[in-house]
């Protein structure tokens, strides 16, 4: 017995609907790696530029631009400063102290591995803990902006365990 177009249609509605449901709950596209460059896409300095206009600086580049007095580093998805980040908070502490028109902002980075929300909460926790530390040493929270990035503006492409540990952390800045 045929059935009728109404009942085809349903039956159809009925298959496609967890379908599209499926497909609209996938996660965002993987952003793709920067491979190989042109030489049109290189700066005067010989840094390449990947297509978004960002720099993508080599390994030992990006380790060398990184200012380990202004970093407090994290081990892989952990939020706790180790006793070499609480010596240089306190150092900062007390920099904050000696120049009380100083703001201090607090950016929080991530390595790549990860979704791009669960970087996002890892740099939250991670600015946080650095805040509360500064908070500690009589610093006061108006003076503290914290900045989340998570791994949304590394500016460098890490494939080595050294650089990816350079990217977890939070870099201190100041502002008046």
């Amino acid at each position: 017995m045929p059935l009728a177009p109404l009942t085809l249609a349903l039956r159809r509605l009925t298959l496609a609907a967890p379908l599209l449901a499926l497909m609209a709950c996938s996660g965002a596209p993987s952003r793709p790696e920067a491979t190989s460059v042109d030489a049109s896409t290189k700066t005067e300095d010989g840094v390449a530029l990947r297509t978004d206009a960002q720099p993508v600086l080599t390994e030992q580049q990006a380790l060398a631009r990184i200012k380990d007095e202004n970093s407090v580093y994290f081990a892989f998805g952990a939020a706790q400063v180790d006793a070499a980040g609480e010596a240089k908070l306190r150092a900062h502490a007390e920099h904050l102290k000696a120049n009380p028109k100083l703001d201090v902002v607090l950016t929080g980075h991530t390595d790549d591995r990860g979704s791009r929300s669960y970087n996002l909460a890892v740099s939250d926790q991670r600015t946080l803990a650095v805040a509360r530390l500064l908070q500690s040493s009589g610093i006061a929270r108006s003076r503290i902006k914290r900045v989340s990035l998570g791994s949304e503006k590394p500016g460098v492409v890490c494939k080595s365990t050294a650089c990816q540990r350079k990217l977890r952390r939070v870099d201190i800045s100041y502002r008046e």
